[in-house]
């Protein structure tokens, strides 16, 4: 018996693309975790007369320094912005791949003012950006996948 394997377009190029995009999506869920040796947020406690830095006497995370250090924003929102570049890769070889190569306008729009918006998150610190832009992408991203499930167009 003779096994004959049958190639249709490049299944290699595909699974890296789908691989790599789930990746980067497992470190953006990893980088908004608070990391507890963040070592900004530890601070010496004074117990007798010396300084003693022991886990029971450490100062609480402080978690609006650390969400908005530039390291933290730098590695969440920058595996953010690949994550949604190697979605796009990945759709691109799909459609490439069953239908020929054709380019969705409105795919590549939607994803470069996702990149730019969160490429803003990363050069900021105001909390106010944060706001202004997190909450509308949040309830965007809510919508069209509710849209895409229920079909409310």
């Amino acid at each position: 018996m003779e096994l004959v394997l049958v190639s249709h377009g490049s299944p290699p190029a595909f699974f890296i693309a789908y691989l790599l995009t789930f990746l980067l999506l497992y470190l953006a869920c990893a980088f908004a975790l608070p990391d507890p040796e963040w070592e900004k947020s530890r601070t010496a406690t004074t117990v007798g007369e010396g300084s003693v830095k022991t886990s029971a006497t450490q100062a609480p995370l402080d978690l609006e320094a650390f969400y908005f250090s530039a390291s933290h924003r730098r590695w969440f929102f920058g595996v953010f912005i690949a994550f949604i570049v190697m979605s796009q890769v990945g759709s691109q070889t799909a459609r490439a791949l069953s239908e020929g190569f054709g380019v969705n306008e409105q795919e590549f729009f939607t994803n470069g003012v996702a990149i730019a918006f969160i490429g803003t998150l990363l050069v900021t610190d105001r909390w106010w950006v944060h706001v202004c832009i997190s909450v509308p992408y949040f309830l965007a991203v809510g919508w069209t996948t509710t849209n895409s499930i229920l079909g409310f167009l």
